[in-house]
């Protein structure tokens, strides 16, 4: 885009331009307050989803070990009469 020599219109095309800085400045600032709210909101749900996964591996194992006791026949809790 030209510029042109005349007093008025170089002068208006600083302000757009000053103007036009300032509003980015705005938005650069405004981009790096959400960007430092987005990583506080993502090491949140980080940590939820590690314990998440730990309680689900732990239910599974707690699951798995009664299972196996069940069918050996250490866990009692079909009666006493129940293999004769």
């Amino acid at each position: 885009m030209p510029m042109r020599t005349e007093d008025g219109n170089s002068e208006s095309c600083r302000e757009k331009l000053s103007l036009l800085l300032q509003e980015s400045q705005v938005t650069q600032a405004e981009l790096k307050k959400l960007s430092v709210e987005l990583k506080a909101q993502h090491q949140g749900s980080r940590v939820l989803r590690v314990l998440r996964s730990a309680l689900k591996m732990s239910l599974v194992s707690v699951l798995g070990v009664a299972m196996f006791w069940w069918v050996t026949g250490q866990l009692d809790w079909t009666g006493p009469d129940w293999n004769t």
